[in-house]
């Protein structure tokens, strides 16, 4: 994996191996900035989870993906509140920060390459089970939401400055 630091070699492998449960255009079944940190065991360096991960191997990834014209596999890891990557991932494509056609190409693509030629032999880590925990009971509720445009929703956030 020539030219990628450590660290972003070592977000590469928990990128790929998060790839069996991402669904394309389904941001609940990426993975949160806070997460990679977690999982990884990497520092909070702040301001934000984004922006801590983007020091720590996150916009060498992205620039390396976009060095060997490979899919934007970065555009897995998104802030858990918005559910988006954050702004730079669009900017390092040089794409607009609303496209999201593009970004669930991106998604789809990085699910369907065979990223082995690119990955180190050894695997990360696996946390162990707890197998010592009770499963919590479950109670089935009823929710009522309002329906809204997610597109045209995120543009009103966007045009308001997400005031």
């Amino acid at each position: 994996m020539e030219n990628l630091s450590d660290r972003a070699k070592k977000l590469l492998q928990l990128l790929v191996a998060h790839l069996p449960e991402v669904s394309p255009g389904d941001p609940k079944t990426y993975i949160g900035y806070k997460s990679v940190h977690e999982s990884l065991d990497l520092p909070y360096v702040g301001p934000t989870w984004g922006e801590s991960l983007k020091k720590q191997g996150l916009a060498d990834l992205a620039e390396w993906t976009v060095a060997k014209g490979l899919p934007g596999i970065t555009g897995i890891v998104v802030d858990q509140t918005s559910l988006e990557p954050g702004k730079g991932y669009f900017g390092v494509f040089g794409k607009e920060d609303t496209d999201y056609a593009w970004w669930e190409s991106q998604v789809a693509g990085a699910k369907s390459f065979d990223w082995s030629t690119y990955l180190d032999d050894t695997e990360l880590p696996v946390a162990p089970l707890a197998v010592d925990l009770d499963v919590p009971p479950r109670e089935d509720v009823t929710v009522s939401r309002v329906i809204r445009d997610t597109s045209r929703s995120r543009r009103v956030k966007q045009i308001h400055n997400y005031e």
